[in-house]
């Protein structure tokens, strides 16, 4: 009756699926802004589209995890205070 979980080949983690989701475009300094928070990202080219999951998590911090053409390009984590993720 119930089919076995089993993360889709694209995704790396569960963390890539059960996340928040959004987008952002790398600048001329390859770095993206989210809310106040500049985060770099040296991998990626000028221009391209970077899609982030956003996993909360209020006793560690928030773990955002970059991805671009399906491949995952990075991970950083921040504090919760510094992107106030109650008001995302």
């Amino acid at each position: 009756m119930f089919s076995e979980f089993i993360i889709h080949s694209l995704y790396v983690s569960t963390k890539d699926v059960f996340s928040l989701r959004d987008s952002r475009v790398v600048n001329a300094y390859h770095k993206i802004s989210l809310k106040s928070l500049e985060l770099a990202l040296p991998k990626v080219l000028l221009r391209e589209r970077v899609y982030l999951r956003i996993v909360p998590d209020m006793s560690k911090g928030i773990e955002i995890r970059f991805w671009c053409a399906n491949k995952l390009v990075g991970i950083q984590e921040v504090k919760n205070e510094d992107l106030n993720i109650t008001n995302f």
